[in-house]
């Protein structure tokens, strides 16, 4: 739903008292009223500068000149220390911080509070059940058009309620179509009403693998679903019990004027078919939500959010000529549609257009500067077209955005790699496994790496590393085979290279079994030689060229053990494994 607003839209502890006011409203308020109500109570939170994007808040009390906000746990948790930006420009030290999430499994919520003498408005929050097909606004400081921090401008955006699921992981019940990005976790969500129901925190995405055409190629990336979520209300209310001290909260619990069930019964408007559309389609229904969609539209041919979700429902269907005509017709109408931007470059990637799909992920990444999946995704694309400056940039952005993700420096080391840097690689590899010191692929690749560089011995401790935890990998027996062969150890290798086939063969891998056997019958037929160890080879920036040793492009999938399938001595590097999920975003 697009209109014309001053504001840029988007397609120690406390104790808890409510004061509960109820009356009639008589009618609801415009989006213009309700975005001049909420615009001055909502807040950025900001950690110090360069850290995060930000997360946003909402003053819900104020107490002489302390003043409280709600937000989500994860943005409370962001490097301290935290400041709020008010909606005059002010900032304010955060003066305590409340976490309200103290299981995994409990609400993502959290309280701050700042101290100002200044004069702030405070919510009303409406503790009725939001339904589905209510109309809601979303509002917040997204990191947009490379802004940060405290430079992040205030947006709202509309949507309606598609779904109440009746539990969800951190208690995000309360799900919407509206179009939110990162910076905005923790920001309000109003009804029509101009009362808080949600505190928003859950960007929606669905992991899938996406092949390319005439090609084995794939590679897995979160697809954006279209709907996004937010804690309820009624949830903070129902917490208070276990808030020591908290200040009071004022609460409206006059029925809303919203006619949600005469908006999806008895549509009219080219919105109410939008949002009888979203509806349909999140209770998976795709065949009457393109009806829909596709009826709003007829009323409204200028329509970019129904373009957009119409394509999200064909791409769902499995029509992706229909689902990427329908992104450029939205970016037609919206041409800083940034989601149609990043569905067009998976569906172009898909059809084995790298280079446009290259450049929607260029434009994507301009609007949303901060999203890593975006940047994996691009670094692989530019892998995989021979790009390797481009590709480490792009995994060096993810380790930047990222850096306690133990897959985004393993693929900077698969990135340094393809640019001869056997020291920064190796460096990376020990770092990935520094924070996940139990990932068989990263001992795997270190090892083949160190057998580059004439560390045979750091290679056949790495080897035994995965033998210890994966007793079955055949590939890790293998390798470490052919490198007690070249440390002089031939019963070791042969040992070695004897289970390696063993397991081959219970796993019916014929060739690689009978490749393991060669192996051994080479070994024997070998003259029995004294045995000179090997200079190890000190890293340097550029590594000896070695053609045995195959790096494969970055995927979004969890690292599997490949076979030594080649001809040449040693086996493949592995698949490489995509960063985690943005902190902010998760998988409905």
């Amino acid at each position: 739903m697009k209109t014309n607003f001053t504001y840029p839209l988007l397609t120690g502890t406390v104790t808890l008292v409510v004061l509960v006011t109820s009356h009639n409203l008589a009618l609801a308020l415009s989006p213009q009223e309700i975005v001049k109500i909420g615009s001055p109570m909502t807040v950025q939170v900001n950690p110090p500068m360069g850290v995060k994007d930000g997360g946003s808040g909402v003053i819900i009390q104020r107490q002489g000149n302390t003043y409280t906000v709600l937000t989500c746990n994860h943005v409370a948790l962001m490097p301290a220390p935290h400041t709020i930006r008010t909606h005059d420009g002010q900032s304010y030290a955060v003066v305590s911080t409340e976490k309200l999430q103290k299981s995994p499994n409990d609400p993502d919520l959290a309280l701050v509070t700042f101290s100002s003498a200044a004069v702030y408005p405070v919510a009303k929050l409406a503790p009725s059940n939001v339904p589905v097909g209510a109309e809601i606004f979303v509002m917040g400081f997204p990191a947009l058009d490379r802004k940060f921090g405290a430079d992040r401008d205030f947006v709202f955006s509309p949507g309606f309620v598609t779904s109440r699921p009746s539990s969800a992981p951190e208690g995000y019940t309360l799900r919407y179509n509206s179009v939110t990005k990162g910076g905005m976790s923790g920001g309000p969500v109003f009804d029509i009403d101009g009362r808080v129901v949600g505190i928003h925190g859950l960007g929606g995405s669905d992991r899938v693998d996406v092949k390319q055409q005439g090609s084995d190629a794939t590679m897995a990336v979160n697809m954006k679903t279209g709907f996004n979520g937010a804690i309820p209300i009624n949830t903070f209310l129902a917490m208070r019990s276990q808030i020591p001290q908290a200040p009071a909260v004022a609460v409206d619990t006059a029925p809303s004027t919203d006619k949600p069930a005469q908006r999806l019964e008895n549509p009219k408007s080219a919105s109410d078919f939008f949002a009888k559309g979203s509806v349909e389609r999140d209770r998976g229904d795709r065949s009457r939500a393109i009806a829909n969609y596709t009826q709003a539209i007829a009323r409204n041919p200028n329509y970019a959010d129904a373009y957009y979700q119409r394509g999200n429902a064909r791409y769902d269907q499995g029509d992706k000529q229909g689902a990427l005509a329908d992104y450029d017709q939205a970016l037609k109408f919206d041409p800083n549609y940034a989601n149609a931007y990043y569905q067009r470059a998976v569906i172009l990637y898909n059809r084995g257009n790298k280079q446009e799909a290259l450049s929607s992920f260029d434009r994507y990444i301009t609007l949303v500067p901060n999203d890593a999946q975006a940047y994996h995704s691009r670094g692989a694309i530019r892998r995989s077209m021979g790009d390797g400056q481009g590709t480490f940039d792009d995994f060096d952005r993810v380790v930047r955005l990222e850096p306690d993700n133990s897959r985004a420096y393993y693929n900077r080391a698969l990135a340094r790699t393809m640019l001869r840097d056997s020291k920064g690689a190796l460096d990376d590899f020990s770092h990935a496994l520094n924070l996940d010191p139990s990932w068989t692929t990263v001992y795997n690749n270190r090892a083949i790496l160190r057998r580059r560089l004439g560390d045979r011995e750091g290679a056949v401790n790495d080897f035994s590393k995965v033998i210890s935890i994966e007793p079955k990998n055949a590939e890790a027996h293998y390798n470490r085979g052919l490198v007690r062969r070249d440390l002089g150890d031939r019963q070791g290798a042969i040992e070695d290279l004897q289970l390696a086939a063993n397991i081959f063969q219970q796993k019916n891998d014929s060739t690689n079994y009978q490749k393991a056997l060669e192996k051994i019958e080479s070994i024997q037929a070998m003259p029995v030689i004294p045995a000179v160890p090997a200079p190890v080879v000190t890293p340097t920036t550029t590594s000896p060229s070695d053609n045995s040793t195959n790096l494969n492009q970055p995927t979004n999938s969890q690292p599997t053990n490949s076979q030594p399938t080649n001809s040449s001595d040693s086996g493949n590097i592995p698949e490489s494994a995509a960063p985690a999920q943005p902190e902010n975003n998760s998988t409905w």
